[in-house]
């Protein structure tokens, strides 16, 4: 079971959405010694009941570790999502970094070669994958130019990047339009992961409204 830390009181408490449960908890905020101290038995009381995996604030995560409960790392949602998201774009120039092949990189080559009329890539060992996008779809070498829309698997983006990688909560934060059924809890990304790995809501469903950058 995954748990869904909050701050607040009350006991921990069962809820089921869209018919996943999900352990409710409650923690104090503050920095003072004592709500340290009782963020710290509640979380142990979450590892003695078998918790591995939370949603949580982030500002407690350091806290939750030392009781090696880590914080879901809800990126495959985003990915998922982010490349539905190429489909409806369209332009002259796209531009694809990452660092290395994958499945999800070779799903956005060709979501982008549908409507862009150039891809570059900046993949090392890229070479079968551009020949293969050439032969496919007829979308070969890049004029230069800056292209209109980036996309990244990794790293810092470099201006106006959409980043699907393993990172990209680092840099950028995305909104989703509402997804019906999930009260109890409030609609957050790391809550439509949990979902979407049980099945209990649809690709389809999970929609980004927009992306925007971090500080």
């Amino acid at each position: 079971m995954v748990a869904y830390v909050e701050t607040g009181g009350g006991k921990p408490d069962v809820v089921t959405v869209r018919g996943v449960a999900l352990l409710r908890c409650g923690i104090p905020a503050g920095e003072g010694w004592l709500a340290k101290w009782r963020r710290s038995r509640r979380f142990r009381a979450l590892r003695r009941r078998g918790i591995r995996f939370a949603i949580l604030p982030p500002a407690y995560a350091a806290e939750a570790a030392k009781w090696a409960i880590r914080p879901l790392a809800p990126w495959p949602v985003r990915q998922m999502a982010g490349l539905r998201l190429l489909e409806s774009r369209r332009g002259t120039l796209a531009a694809l970094r990452a660092p290395r092949l994958s499945p999800a990189v070779e799903e956005a080559a060709m979501a982008l070669c549908r409507g862009f009329r150039y891809v570059r890539l900046d993949v090392p060992g890229g070479e079968a994958l551009a020949y293969g996008l050439l032969r496919r779809f007829g979308v070969g070498g890049a004029p230069p130019g800056p292209p209109s829309l980036t996309v990244s698997f990794g790293g810092a983006p470099s201006g106006e990047e959409l980043c699907l990688g393993e990172d990209c909560a680092r840099f950028q934060q995305a909104e989703y339009a509402p997804v019906p059924g999930l009260g109890p809890l409030p609609q957050s990304e790391a809550l439509l992961y949990v979902l979407w790995q049980a099945g209990a809501v649809k690709g389809e469903e999970i929609v980004i409204k927009s992306i925007t950058s971090l500080p």
